[in-house]
């Protein structure tokens, strides 16, 4: 990006790239602490999860029961 701006005149080009990856960095790092962070500590499924996870287990074969639903 650098060549081209130069070449072109468009000087900008070069910081703009820079900042916008750096943005891009920035967000891709909250993305992996959030991760980083559900792994480590408990929560909980919301009901209607629950809900769709027990009934698509239903619709196996051979299951008749399901008394707890654990991860």
């Amino acid at each position: 990006m650098a060549i081209l701006g130069t070449k072109y005149g468009l000087v900008f080009l070069d910081p703009l790239v820079a900042v916008i990856e750096t943005i891009d960095l920035m967000r891709l790092s909250v993305v992996m602490l959030n991760d980083s962070v559900k792994g480590m500590m408990d929560y909980t499924v919301s009901p209607a999860r629950i809900n769709q996870i027990t009934s698509l287990a239903s619709l196996v074969p051979g299951v008749q029961k399901i008394t707890m639903l654990k991860a």
